[in-house]
């Protein structure tokens, strides 16, 4: 079986075609190869694994601010759109690759634009991510025909105050979508930090587009260190 190591050879002086090729080969090879590691998930239930209190019950604007609509999964924008976000099973001849039972199925509709998002809150966590560049990934398929604008945001909260990190707008075109967004948190060295402090990861909806409308299938929301998005196994 080869490993990675054995693909890292040197290079030496005076290469012929031959060599150069079979070097830059061992190089192609190695990097395929890591291609497949996964960096470990900050986002529990990232793949939304386990179901919420309210099992497969879909939750809307009437259940308010700060619903969990799955297990440690919220959602606040009860007062600028109409939404019903339903945890589904997968279909057994699903071609979406993931080892969870469930995705969120998210119909929105009257939404003009801000103030919709989905939330993990992470309490006494501030340290653990100060001074990181963070990568959230997004795996989500957008059943309609516009393109979704999205934006991925950490809220550090210290108590009482607080700092919201947005990243770059990304983007949902229709059919499935692998998008990501690096974030860099702040130091806390120099912050007042009081009991019950927390970070706490977003995904924000931006512009649903002329329609003000969407149809997404959400399949996971990952965070890990680094700015580079890896697979979520």
């Amino acid at each position: 079986m080869t490993q990675l190591s054995d693909l890292l050879k040197p290079p030496t002086p005076n290469e012929d075609a031959e060599q150069q090729y079979l070097s830059r080969s061992s190089v192609y090879n190695y990097l395929n190869g890591i291609s497949t590691i996964s960096n470990a998930s900050k986002t529990n239930n990232a793949d939304f694994n386990t179901l919420g209190p309210g099992g497969l019950t879909p939750t809307t604007q009437t259940d308010g601010d700060n619903h969990e609509f799955m297990s440690q999964w919220f959602v606040v924008g009860a007062g600028v759109a109409t939404y019903t976000l339903t945890p589904t099973v997968y279909p057994a001849n699903s071609g979406i690759i993931s080892a969870s039972p469930y995705f969120v199925h998210a119909v929105i509709s009257g939404y003009l634009g801000t103030g919709l998002y989905f939330y993990q809150r992470q309490l006494n966590t501030l340290r653990l991510y100060q001074s990181s560049y963070i990568t959230m990934t997004v795996n989500a398929t957008n059943n309609g025909s516009n393109t979704i604008k999205m934006r991925a945001a950490i809220n550090s909260f210290y108590n009482p105050s607080s700092n919201l990190t947005l990243g770059a707008a990304i983007f949902l075109k229709p059919g499935e979508n692998t998008v990501s967004s690096t974030l860099s948190l702040l130091n806390i060295r120099n912050q007042t930090v009081g009991s019950g402090s927390y970070t706490e990861f977003r995904l924000l909806f931006d512009d649903l587009g002329t329609t003000h409308a969407a149809n997404i299938d959400f399949h996971a929301i990952k965070a890990e260190f680094g700015t580079i998005s890896t697979p979520l196994y």
